[in-house]
């Protein structure tokens, strides 16, 4: 979705303010204090790569079906 509040308003959602640590060409990696991810950098509704700047601040919707913990 296009806003925070978009994505909000179409169904459950969760919301994490995060940090870019760092990026290649195929994620955009995430933290926030112990948690971190890698996110697509791929925009699903476009062909638009996002590249927001290393230290940036980003809000990360996670929809409950859509998230799966790994105990790797």
């Amino acid at each position: 979705p296009a806003s925070r509040l978009v994505a909000d308003f179409i169904g459950e959602s969760n919301f994490l303010e995060m940090e870019v640590a760092s990026q290649d060409e195929k994620f955009i990696h995430l933290r926030s204090g112990s948690i971190s991810l890698a996110a697509s950098r791929s925009d699903s509704s476009s062909s638009t790569k996002l590249t927001p700047a290393i230290g940036a601040k980003v809000w990360v919707s996670i929809r409950p079906e859509a998230f799966v913990i790994d105990h790797g």
